[in-house]
């Protein structure tokens, strides 16, 4: 399954209007996400003149301003399908849905858990100088379609569309109500603005109070068409009444006069469940190691995040963050029963080797795949006329010449001594294996920077411990005694005069 999504890039401010078209080419050709550049491609340009070449047709036909350029990306279910497959389905997308009018550099990146192809185009097209344009409904009817199509021919699930957009607005209505499961970024506003008219009597305070929680409210009084608010952490206003029915000005109005906090807590007892405990044997676990007491100790003071409200949540970005790192390191140690700092220096090592040699097997099955390039080619033409063929075998003589040509290739497969089949079959084995060896680097160089960040974590605090201990240590003398120590010698001395 992959689901297609087109951005756009806006024209950059100064002289260089095409900043942030450059900055995504730039971004989309990265070698380390596109294994050393071997994923990378372009139509009606070339990839290393791609962005001077579409300077050219905007100067040509004079339209340098407004939007630069477009981006789409083709992501796809993890595991279902292979990095090559994935390139070659973003390669067949850019030619149908862009090679007739439009340059454009295409790549695929395998650098996360599931695949995903990235195109750029001009906006400016080099036939006739027209610019592109997207309209609404164009993703549903021929830009999706498209990628189902080929997901199809590469016996890959695919996106049913209507289901999608029913779905999408189904999940957009249930967001604009607030019942204590939605989690979408509407939701949590709604909960907002819902715990203000609860609370305030009057439209006045109900103003006052959703100020107060962070949000700047604009047009409240009239001023504008509609009354928008801004929330907390974002840079634009929304209309309340976006948000559905209930949130209108009007709306709003209307419900801080029949709704109260009593109202609210009368229906949501209504709707509680009586909840069943069931009881069931507890088994205790084996005893953690003090390394691991220590990850899992700063895990559990993590877990005061959860004492946050959902509407506050983009405070706390950065700390979800370094939980969900230590949550991983902590179950790096358990896995490997990593016990001590010695331990996990040996798997570190370990590992280290175990990547050296996944990445010589990878490079192995890239070379082994290349040498067969050649029938693949062939086998490739054969798969773009088969449907002619099977049309032609069923008597339609419109597709003689297709079928001919259909012929000409099966026949140059039979002199190099393979089946058409055989040759898919081969194809098939190597993509495999080279989908096998490269998840397994993957994986390996994952556990390889968790272990590492491990490492580096208890470098730094045995730094730290040593520099505490200097610091104790820092005014002794020759005898080991610290100014302290002297101190009280001296104290006793002259007691003991006295």
């Amino acid at each position: 399954m992959a689901i297609t999504k087109i951005l756009h890039m806006k024209s950059g401010s100064g002289g260089f209007k095409a900043k942030h078209l450059a900055r995504s080419i730039n971004y989309i050709l990265n070698p380390r996400k596109t294994q050393d550049g071997q994923l990378i491609g372009a139509v009606n340009c070339q990839v290393g003149k791609a962005l001077e070449q579409m300077r050219v047709t905007k100067e040509l036909f004079g339209k340098t301003g407004g939007r630069q350029g477009y981006h789409i990306i083709i992501s796809f279910k993890q595991d279902e399908v292979t990095p090559e497959v994935a390139f070659e389905i973003t390669k067949r997308f850019t030619e149908e849905y862009l090679g007739q009018n439009y340059e454009a550099i295409y790549s695929m990146h395998d650098d996360t858990d599931h695949a995903h192809g990235h195109i750029v185009f001009n906006s400016v097209r080099f036939t006739d100088g027209g610019k592109f344009h997207y309209k609404k409904g164009d993703w549903a009817k021929s830009i999706q379609p498209i990628t189902n199509k080929l997901c199809v021919e590469y016996g890959i699930s695919t996106i049913d569309i209507e289901a999608l957009n029913q779905d999408r607005l189904e999940r957009s209505e249930e967001s604009n109500r607030f019942d204590g499961r939605a989690t979408s970024y509407s939701a949590m506003i709604c909960k907002d603005i819902d715990g203000c008219i609860m609370l305030a009597p009057t439209y006045d305070t109900f103003i006052e109070m959703i100020s107060e929680k962070g949000y700047e409210v604009k047009n409240a009084y009239g001023e504008g068409e509609y009354l928008k608010i801004r929330p907390p952490g974002r840079t634009r206003f929304r209309r309340l009444a976006s948000l559905g029915e209930n949130y209108s000005e009007e709306r709003i109005r209307e419900r801080l006069v029949s709704e109260s906090l009593d109202s609210y807590n009368s229906s949501y007892q209504s709707d509680v469940e009586i909840m069943k405990h069931d009881y069931i044997k507890r088994y205790k676990r084996a005893p953690m190691s003090g390394l691991q007491k220590k990850y899992y100790a700063k895990l559990y003071k993590s877990g005061q995040l959860k004492k946050r409200t959902y509407s506050q949540a983009w405070k706390y970005r950065v700390e979800i963050e370094k939980m969900q790192a230590l949550e991983k390191q902590y179950h790096f140690l358990v896995k490997h029963d990593i016990r001590s700092e010695i331990e996990l220096a040996d798997k570190v090592t370990e590992i280290a080797n175990a990547k050296r040699e996944a990445n010589t097997e990878k490079s192995r099955a890239y070379r082994a795949e290349r040498k067969y390039h050649a029938l693949f080619g062939i086998a490739h033409g054969m798969m773009d006329l088969e449907l002619a063929r099977l049309e032609y075998e069923r008597g339609d003589d419109f597709f003689c010449k297709e079928y001919t040509n259909w012929c000409e290739l099966n026949a140059q497969l039979k002199a190099k001594g393979y089946a058409f089949q055989e040759v898919l079959e081969l194809e098939k084995f190597h993509r495999n294996q080279k989908s096998l060896s490269a998840a397994r680097e993957r994986e390996l160089f994952q556990e390889l920077r968790i272990a590492k960040t491990i490492m580096d974590d208890l470098v730094g605090e045995n730094i730290g411990i040593k520099i505490g201990k200097q610091k104790k240590s820092i005014d002794r003398d020759n005898d080991g005694k610290t100014a302290h120590e002297k101190s009280e010698t001296l104290k006793n001395s002259k007691r003991g005069e006295r």
